[in-house]
């Protein structure tokens, strides 16, 4: 059955001065609910403080870091996004960070406490939960559940992600309608052997005028953006499939392996091999 998402986590947890870590990017969104205290979180190159009364978004592969001076209580929802069609509709938005609760909000979250039960992370420690047999056990644990349930909670993620939707910026189009179908077409395509060259010439410019015209309207390089599209699907493939390098390699568009082994260590830090291993 194809689903919208897979629940890892849900629960509530009291911190005192011990929510202090440095996420450089899960595999899962994160959702939180405050409801007493406050902290910190350092996110999009800023600090943005999370305050009782709010609802709070981060995610999947957003790199972030919690600070905590202090104590705070909060509601937290961990889930993987399966639904392609979405993920790629959420791509398209600046999303919103920080949303006011609202009845419905604190209604969806007590529901999914009752049909999510013993879902509590077993340790705040990232460094301990964020591994491949955590992630495994975890989809082990939702897929268990009646295919009732998990429809419902596939409900509600989506009406949460449609809350925080009402409240985003949707990407402008770029002024230069060449370049903006050019953007769209590395969004469908990046899991194909396509080069900067093709989408040039499926646009119909010349491959030095698309990738200055991309970079003055995103900041960056045709190319940055088609690697990091790859290398985020590719980080999804090592934590959650059993694929070898060579099939992860052909599914996210390289040609050659050891052209992907070297643009995944360049974004990581790690060869894919590493990667893998270092979450086992």
């Amino acid at each position: 059955m194809s689903q919208t998402a897979c629940v890892y986590n849900f629960g509530e947890v009291f911190h005192c001065d011990n929510w202090n870590f440095k996420i450089p990017g899960s595999v899962f969104w994160r959702i939180y609910h405050v409801t007493d205290g406050s902290a910190k979180v350092r996110i999009y190159n800023k600090v943005q403080e999370l305050r009782p009364g709010y609802f709070y978004m981060i995610p999947a592969f957003v790199a972030h870091e919690d600070i905590l001076h202090g104590s705070f209580l909060h509601r937290y929802l961990h889930f993987r996004l399966d639904d392609t069609y979405l993920s790629d509709m959420m791509d398209g938005y600046d999303l919103a960070f920080e949303i006011p609760s609202s009845p419905l909000l604190i209604d969806i979250f007590d529901r999914i406490s009752v049909l999510c039960e013993g879902f509590e992370l077993e340790t705040p420690l990232p460094q301990d939960y964020e591994n491949k047999s955590s992630y495994l056990f975890w989809s082990h644990r939702y897929d268990n559940l009646p295919i009732a349930v998990r429809m419902e909670l596939g409900g509600y993620i989506k009406a949460v992600l449609s809350i925080f939707l009402q409240n985003s910026v949707m990407h402008k189009p770029a002024s230069n309608p060449r370049v903006n179908k050019g953007k769209v077409f590395i969004d469908k395509k990046f899991g194909e052997p396509i080069t900067i060259e093709d989408v040039a010439c499926h646009v119909g410019m010349r491959p030095e005028s698309f990738i200055r015209a991309f970079r003055q309207e995103y900041h960056r390089t045709p190319y940055s953006y088609l690697m990091e599209k790859r290398i985020n699907r590719a980080k999804n493939l090592l934590l959650l499939s059993t694929k070898s390098i060579k099939e992860i390699t052909h599914d996210c568009g390289f040609s050659d392996q050891s052209h992907f082994c070297m643009v995944f260590k360049k974004a990581t830090l790690s060869t894919p091999g590493r990667f893998r291993c270092s979450i086992s």
